[in-house]
């Protein structure tokens, strides 16, 4: 029998769509048998999520989070509570859950990851993509300002978590408390406090497990490698202002999903948008 893998999401019902188009996109792409635990605090519409799971005869496990916990940690630009809802799960998932994949709302799935689930954290506590970096960029600034070793920062989008670890020695329990006594001390929310507790103590993958745009069109992994894609940035992938190479993965899988057809289809004012914003974005690119 194959093993169970353990994926999470955190959500509000605004990215239910996107969350079921991953699960499509996961569940078609790797022939395994997974549990997939969806963290909420509000009311969602669940029966499209279901229907997905039922189709591919996986498990779909949807759990209500108690919010007190992070209620104090700061939130400012475009982030939402949810964003910190990922250090709840240690607490919130059953014990037999040892080590799980943890997946922004925002991503997809298009090629096999059992690697991925097999890396060895023995000896660490998550599994993180460190990302593009140069050197002078505005990544060193902020890693001094969180007071880390420069060049160990790394994205929180998608992340190994060693479940069993963290429980043992209450580490995002810690993490929280720090935060909460610290709001001046950090400013990408649950990214550095991540980073500020464990920019040391991960195990570095590739980035075709983290296929995201850097500024400008520019995907900084290779499109043809990518197994999880992440649709960072403003628009996500049902927007036709998405400008990521991969954006029809997408649309392919959506197609496929309870949700058909649900993306904005192209008019001539969006095509002259979308077309204005690739060309700034083509400068920006050749600038720097």
């Amino acid at each position: 029998m194959k093993e169970r893998f353990y994926v999470a999401f955190c959500t509000d019902e605004r990215a239910i769509q996107d969350i079921g188009v991953c699960m499509e996109s996961l569940f078609s792409t790797n022939t395994y048998p997974f549990e997939i635990f969806i963290l909420h605090s509000k009311p969602l519409e669940k029966e499209k999520l279901k229907e997905v799971a039922k189709k591919w005869k996986q498990k779909l496990t949807f759990i209500q989070v108690d919010p007190k916990p992070i209620k104090k940690l700061p939130l400012h630009g475009f982030w939402v509570e949810e964003t910190y809802y990922r250090l709840l799960i240690p607490k919130h998932l059953p014990n037999y859950v040892e080590k799980l994949l943890y997946l922004d709302t925002d991503t997809l799935v298009i090629k096999d990851i059992s690697e991925l689930f097999k890396t060895n954290l023995s000896k660490h506590v998550l599994a993180a993509n460190p990302g593009e970096r140069k050197p002078g960029d505005e990544l060193e600034k902020h890693e001094d300002f969180l007071g880390i070793k420069r060049g160990t920062y790394f994205g929180a989008a998608i992340l190994l978590l060693n479940l069993k670890k963290i429980r043992e020695k209450k580490l995002f329990d810690k993490l929280i408390e720090w935060g909460t006594e610290n709001q001046t001390k950090f400013k990408s929310v649950d990214q550095d406090l991540l980073n500020k507790f464990f920019s040391e103590d991960y195990v570095e993958f590739g980035d075709e497990y983290n296929c995201w745009m850097a500024k400008g069109y520019k995907s900084i992994c290779d499109k043809d490698k990518a197994r999880i894609v992440h649709f960072n940035g403003k628009y996500k992938g049902s927007s036709h202002l998405n400008l990521h190479p991969l954006r029809k993965e997408y649309l392919f899988y959506l197609d496929k999903s309870p949700w058909k057809g649900n993306y904005e289809k192209t008019t001539i004012p969006r095509w002259f948008s979308r077309n204005a914003l690739l060309m700034t974005r083509t400068i920006k690119n050749l600038i720097n």
